[in-house]
Formats: C-alpha cells, sequence, structure tokens
C-alpha cells in the first residue's frame, strides 16, 4: 500500500471512530444524527438508514480530503485530521437535552410495562417521546425497573424504550382525553450496540 493510500486510510478510521463516539456518547442529540436529519430534509429521502449510510460516507469523504488539502505527512496526523471533522461539528452542534416527561398527574396517563423476552429482570430504562409529524423529541426520561407511568396531552405520538442489550422498542400511539393507555412491550435481546442502531433510525 502506498504513502497516499495509508494517509487516506488513517484519515478515514479517525472519521469513522468519532462517529461511533459522537452517537455514542450523545445519542439523538449528537451532531452526527443531526448532519443526518437535515440532510434528510435537504434532498427529500424519507429512508434513514440509507441517509445513515451516506451521512458516514459523507463525513469519512471529507475527513480523507482534508488530509490532502491541509498536506499531513504522517499516518498519525492523518488519523487526527479525520477525527478532527467531526470533532468541528460536535462543537458546533450543541447537545440540547429534551424536558423530562411529566411524571404528576397533568393529563392522561401513560402506563409502560416491561417484558424481556430472555426472563432477565430490567434496572432501567430510557423513554423517549416524539411528535411523529415534526420529528422533535417531546421529552425523554430515565425510569427505575419495569414498570412507570408518565402522563402526555391529547394527540398522536411516537414512544421509543431504550434498554442495554435489547432491540430499542418503538411503539406509535394516539392518546385521547379521558382515556389512558397501557402498553406491553417486550424486548427482544440484540447484540447490535444501541449507539449503532441510533444511527440506523
Amino acid at each position: 500500500m502506498g504513502h497516499r493510500a495509508k494517509i487516506g486510510l488513517s484519515g478515514a478510521v479517525g472519521a469513522v471512530l468519532l462517529v461511533f463516539a459522537d452517537v455514542g456518547l450523545k445519542g439523538h442529540t449528537s451532531a452526527t444524527v443531526t448532519i443526518r436529519d437535515n440532510l434528510m430534509q435537504f434532498f427529500g429521502v424519507g429512508d434513514p438508514v440509507l441517509m445513515a449510510v451516506l451521512t458516514l460516507f459523507f463525513i469519512i469523504a471529507v475527513g480523507v480530503a482534508c488530509c490532502f488539502i491541509f498536506e499531513v505527512d504522517s499516518q498519525a496526523s492523518a488519523f487526527y485530521r479525520g477525527a478532527s471533522v467531526l470533532a468541528i461539528a460536535m462543537t458546533l452542534v450543541p447537545a440540547t437535552e429534551p424536558p423530562p416527561l411529566e411524571t404528576s398527574p397533568s393529563s392522561e396517563r401513560i402506563s409502560i410495562m416491561l417484558k424481556p423476552e430472555d426472563g432477565k429482570s430490567i434496572a432501567s430504562a430510557t423513554v423517549t417521546v416524539w411528535d411523529p409529524k415534526s420529528q422533535k423529541v417531546v421529552g425523554r426520561s430515565r425510569f427505575k425497573g419495569e414498570t412507570y407511568a408518565f402522563y402526555l396531552k391529547e394527540g398522536r405520538y411516537r414512544i421509543e424504550v431504550e434498554v442495554p442489550g435489547y432491540d430499542i422498542a418503538v411503539r406509535d400511539i394516539e392518546v385521547k382525553a379521558g382515556r389512558p393507555l397501557s402498553l406491553d412491550i417486550t424486548l427482544k435481546p440484540t447484540w447490535v450496540p444501541q449507539f449503532i442502531q441510533r444511527l440506523l433510525r
């Protein structure tokens, strides 16, 4: 492998590792996911998996290009140059945590019971509620145990339940006045890390 090829490969590896770190640490508020969502809107692409792949290739391409534009002279420098592309994006896209879900009686009660397929007990779960129309997060909270409740106003929502070691569970619901909801959610074990699941959603 020639010197230029090694430089390009090092830059690509740096970019990929930073993508994984970004999504793993920040999740839905990561720079990578934000870039993906913006590209989806700009190009009018509705497939998040396809756009996640294209976003990854885009970041890699920019990282490799920077290695040659700035004429780095070693593989170590190329690695850090590739990583710096997303590092800059991570600082430009601040992590804004959504508000916690309402747990005091205020509107309609949503009860959730988790049922792991493998029979193991669940210590805690992260629940995210989305507005499916605007694709914005309504609220997010971390709950202990396998049974919990929160309150939502009337409307349509998408609920995501994240527990390490399991597939991210997704449910679409419609909340109506005077009609509390009870959801039994079965969790399927998986070896796929959550940050990869998030990127592909």
